[in-house]
């Protein structure tokens, strides 16, 4: 655990404003030139009102990389499984939200324009063509398997649908299972949503059950 963190940890204290300040001088002698510490605008960056006055500036190079694979990958150049196997498990996953943002984006257009059909089986193969080459379908990673489902199961990719259900049912968190019952039932598994859920409804908490039965328009 980070040194300034684990010192940081009160045990059944509220934290104030000030108390921070105070510990985070204190912690900081003989560890930070002086100098940079008298240098901080306290009343600025505590009560300047809305977002930090100053923007903090980040290194964007893996975001990056992840946002420019999923791009390539929806005009048919696909990311390959050396470079996703390069990635740790956030950068797939911003590889695959990217990917959900394009596929949205470009189904709602092709709603607009009566060409919904079409459209999702453009999307289809370019998800058989990713799993064929990186085999997401096989990720033991809750928050990357989630996501492909997602885009699976919006383009009606019926081959995610068994996989999907094994998944929802094989844990309750509202996280994962809520956005998955709401794309099937709104997907070509609408019945399989329904039948699945009237099948494990028991396993569920008892407010994921209200939830999902409300989502499913079972309540």
């Amino acid at each position: 655990m980070n040194p300034f963190l684990k010192a940081y940890c009160f045990r059944f204290k509220a934290v104030t404003a000030e108390l921070f300040k105070d510990f985070f001088l204190e912690y900081c002698k003989g560890k930070v030139d002086g100098k940079i510490t008298q240098g901080i605008e306290w009343e600025k960056w505590l009560y300047t009102p809305g977002m930090p006055y100053k923007a903090n500036k980040f290194d964007t190079t893996l975001v990056d990389a992840s946002v420019m694979a999923a791009e390539s990958t929806c005009e048919g150049k696909v990311c390959s499984k050396k470079l996703l196997s390069s990635w740790s498990s956030p950068q797939t996953v911003v590889f695959l939200d990217r990917l959900e943002d394009i596929e949205m984006e470009r189904l709602e257009k092709a709603k607009k324009d009566g060409k919904l059909a079409e459209e999702k089986a453009k999307f289809r193969d370019i998800l058989k063509a990713l799993n064929d080459e990186c085999e997401l379908s096989k990720s033991m990673n809750s928050e990357i398997i989630f996501r492909w489902y997602k885009v699976g199961i919006r383009c009606d990719m019926k081959e995610v649908f068994p996989g999907a259900v094994k998944f929802m049912t094989s844990q309750g968190r509202m996280k994962f299972v809520r956005p998955l019952y709401r794309l099937l039932y709104a997907s070509e598994g609408k019945k399989l949503a329904l039948d699945t859920f009237k099948a494990h409804r028991n396993i569920y908490h008892s407010i994921a059950s209200k939830m999902l039965a409300k989502d499913l328009d079972l309540a």
